[in-house]
């Protein structure tokens, strides 16, 4: 039995800690690896330069959006597919388990079904605007 009292709270915690999440790996990109550096990685990957920065921006945005509640629904759904873009197209070769300074795909993955958890169990509570095309009654 789902507990209606504590519930609430546990979905905001998760909304709060996916923004944490995203915004963590924001900074750490802008700060470790500059953009120029990130745009340079891309391209060497065969993808455009300008992904580098659609990538730091979305992370960003959805932090923000998640942390206020704006369409939290809509925004974990959209993270959930770059990172499966990104799962797909640049981590995914190395595989799941770490292999070296090139690193894997489980933490990317790890957040992908926590988004998916967000987008499951609805939007929560201090929800500026909620998320269109989900019943709010469920």
């Amino acid at each position: 039995m789902i507990d209606s009292v504590f519930a609430p709270l546990g979905i905001l915690l998760l909304r709060w800690f996916l923004a944490a999440l995203l915004l963590e790996r924001a900074w750490f990109t802008l700060r470790v690896f500059t953009l120029q550096g990130s745009a340079r990685q891309y391209a060497a990957r065969g993808l455009p330069p300008l992904f580098a920065y659609a990538a730091v921006a979305a992370q960003m945005l959805g932090a923000l959006c998640l942390l206020l509640g704006i369409y939290p629904r809509v925004v974990a759904l959209v993270m959930v597919l770059a990172i499966a873009c990104t799962v797909a197209m640049a981590a995914g070769p190395r595989g799941w388990l770490y292999a070296g300074a090139r690193g894997d795909w489980r933490q990317p993955a790890m957040v992908a079904v926590l988004l998916l958890m967000l987008v499951f169990l609805g939007d929560g509570p201090a929800t500026l605007v909620a998320s269109p095309g989900f019943d709010a009654g469920v």
